[in-house]
């Protein structure tokens, strides 16, 4: 099939147009997206969606030359959003490591400080642990935990 004869069957979108494509310019489109992206199957997937991105578009080409052109342009950019798409990527997964580091950490520094808070109320007199106990570790209000243990709201404020 000569250039002319492929343009004009593109142009209607032949399937014999895309056929060659496939044959006669799939390896070639595969290795130029070789170059920006090393990983061989990512290469393919750039070179086959723009192939149907262009197949499936309203665009007509009036020469061979502008109709590659545009096909290998098309591969650049798909293969340099692949590798933005991967650095973006990266970026999170170095970003979610830092984090469970810092969780890490943070657990680390909550767990030391629940075990001194818990010995600082062990220490306590037993009146005194016995609101505590209610009102911070239960989540009980204040007013119900003096109701329970029958002293008024200002003895219960102060221990």
């Amino acid at each position: 099939m000569t250039d002319k004869v492929f343009i004009q069957k593109f142009n209607r979108r032949d399937t014999k147009a895309l056929n060659n494509i496939y044959r006669y310019r799939y390896r070639q489109l595969v290795l130029y997206a070789m170059g920006f992206i090393s990983e061989p199957l990512q290469a393919e997937d750039c070179v086959q969606e723009t192939i149907i991105a262009l197949w499936q578009s309203d665009l007509s080409f009036h020469s061979p030359s502008v109709f590659s052109n545009y096909l290998y342009n098309g591969v650049r950019n798909k293969a340099l959003n692949v590798i933005r798409h991967l650095k973006v990527r990266e970026a999170y997964a170095m970003q979610k490591d830092e984090i469970n580091i810092a969780s890490e950490e943070e657990q680390i520094i909550a767990g030391e400080f629940n075990r001194i808070l818990f010995s600082a109320i062990q220490k306590l007199k037993p009146e005194y642990r016995q609101v505590i106990e209610k009102n911070i570790l239960e989540g009980d209000k204040l007013i119900d935990v003096c109701k329970l243990l029958n002293i008024s709201y200002r003895t219960g404020k102060r221990r």
